[in-house]
């Protein structure tokens, strides 16, 4: 949020990988990253993956879920950029 998109995306690369399974939360951030420098493939692929390890057990994780959905549909469509 600071403006610092390329340290912040080292640093979930770095999480990333430093796991047998990257965590949802790496995919997460490094589709905000793409989405706020404007690279829609990017922003897409991370967003996917997002969708693909994130739990939707609770509620909260339930909505985070929908906005994610949202935000791909919209990138896929040719909107939110």
């Amino acid at each position: 949020q600071g403006g610092r998109c390329g340290r912040a995306r080292r640093d979930y690369g770095a999480a990333g990988k430093a796991r047998p399974k990257p965590i949802h939360q790496c995919h997460f951030g490094l589709g905000e990253i793409a989405w706020r420098k404007k690279d829609r493939p990017e922003a897409i692929k991370q967003y996917e993956s997002e969708l693909r390890n994130a739990p939707t057990a609770t509620q909260g994780q339930k909505d985070e879920y929908k906005t994610i959905q949202t935000r791909v549909a919209d990138l896929k469509a040719g909107k939110g950029l």
